[in-house]
């Protein structure tokens, strides 16, 4: 018969705050990028051919297109939109990325 050594209460106290911490994260992540944001302010919204990032963002903040601007920007950066704004009309729907 073998025993079993029990872990010290210090590390199961910090693993389970690295779990929470990063469920905490993948909630916020998820919210990001695949979570609802547009509003229906708007059918669609329209990139024009000059506009460079910084328009776009503003436009899309005082036609209030989303709900979350900071998070619409952070995954904007993280998809390297910034450098790559394409022209066209977009059709927004309530609920949808």
């Amino acid at each position: 018969m073998t025993t079993r050594r029990k872990l010290p209460k210090w590390l199961l106290y910090t693993l389970g705050a690295i779990i929470l911490v990063g469920l905490g994260i993948a909630v916020y992540v998820y919210k990001i990028f695949l979570g609802p944001s547009v509003t229906d302010s708007q059918p669609y919204f329209y990139v024009y051919t000059n506009d460079t990032y910084e328009n776009v963002l503003r436009r899309i903040r005082t036609d209030n297109i989303v709900s979350d601007v900071k998070a619409f920007d952070y995954a904007a950066k993280a998809m390297k939109y910034p450098n790559s704004v394409k022209a066209g009309r977009y059709k927004t729907r309530k609920g949808h990325e």
